[in-house]
């Protein structure tokens, strides 16, 4: 199952200046509404996700802004930990 669900499109990264990625997919994710069995307020604690260390996995980084967007609202979930795993650095 994907912990997280992106909420709506979001222009390609790979033109876009380091500011301007971090701008572009601040807001984009949220929890899959499967994790949080009812609880619509963001920050709520969710159980599966309360003290584990979650691994996020991308193809390429190269700022770090989608996945420090996704272990943010990862941690506010409840997440003790989140590292990002990639393929490829650019």
């Amino acid at each position: 199952m994907n912990a997280l669900w992106r909420t709506r499109a979001t222009t390609a990264q790979m033109a876009l200046a380091a500011a301007a990625r971090r701008s572009n997919v601040r807001g984009a994710f949220v929890l899959s509404p499967l994790l949080t069995c009812g609880a619509r307020l963001y920050g709520v604690r969710i159980p599966l996700l309360n003290n584990r260390t979650i691994v996020l996995v991308d193809d390429v980084r190269t700022t770090g802004a989608t996945m420090d967007e996704c272990a943010r609202v990862l941690l506010a979930a409840g997440a003790r930990e989140v590292r990002g795993l990639t393929i490829a650095f650019a």
